[in-house]
């Protein structure tokens, strides 16, 4: 349930509606616990349907055409964008529920307390330096911002967010979200995005963790399991 009102450094968040003089409009993919598969518009928050894949875990974009899902059971398919058509890979041998792609094209994903490193010819995953510690909790997902993963854990009573090297897996507490369930997270144009599974859109502050705004997604129905950014890459 979306909180309706708290405060934060500047003021209170605004809650429902679009992002009016807030972050500037980005899409997103989102995937949901039913399969659904499709875009959100940040500013308008409507859902446009693409298709039904697999119930993911977590969902992640390599470049225009292609994306990646993990499922329940630590499968990792291919995904089309276009038509949302997927291809099994290989089981990654772990519980995984967040997924990301740095800048040159590597695969990460998050389970636990664990950063993994994923293969994408066979699905394995290999843990990352010795762990990142034993407060991170993986809540649903990972965010590359140019030198750093974004990550949320359930490590309270609300979701926290929380930095990872990737190179070394060592992770830092940066705070509070005061959200729960944050299944999904994007870095895109600048601005972290996070989505609730129950359909809240959040702009997070990425130097507090504290929402800036929050809105809602129209148009789905049913919860949100992960979400990943559009795009430019060709490779």
């Amino acid at each position: 349930m979306m909180r309706q009102m708290f405060l934060v450094l500047m003021g209170a968040v605004a809650v429902g509606g679009g992002f009016a003089g807030g972050a500037e409009a980005a899409t997103s993919y989102l995937g949901s616990s039913n399969g659904s598969f499709g875009t959100v518009n940040t500013n308008t928050g409507v859902f446009t349907s693409i298709g039904i894949t697999q119930p993911f875990f977590d969902i992640a974009t390599l470049n225009k055409t292609t994306g990646y899902g993990v499922t329940e059971g630590g499968g990792l398919f291919e995904i089309d964008l276009a038509t949302a058509g997927t291809t099994f890979i290989g089981n990654t041998g772990r519980l995984i529920n967040g997924l990301g792609f740095d800048d040159s094209g590597n695969l990460f994903g998050t389970g636990d307390g664990s950063l993994f490193s994923l293969d994408l010819g066979t699905g394995a995953a290999s843990v990352v330096g010795s762990g990142v510690g034993a407060l991170f909790s993986s809540s649903g997902d990972i965010a590359y911002d140019g030198s750093q993963f974004f990550a949320t854990s359930t490590d309270g009573p609300d979701d926290s967010l929380w930095s990872i090297d990737a190179t070394t897996g060592v992770c830092t507490r940066i705070g509070n979200i005061e959200f729960t369930n944050v299944y999904g997270l994007t870095y895109q144009d600048s601005t972290l995005f996070g989505y609730t599974s129950s359909g809240n859109i959040l702009t997070i502050d990425t130097t507090t963790g504290l929402v800036i705004n929050a809105a809602d997604v129209t148009g789905l129905g049913s919860q949100i399991f992960g979400a990943a950014p559009i795009v430019s890459r060709t490779y």
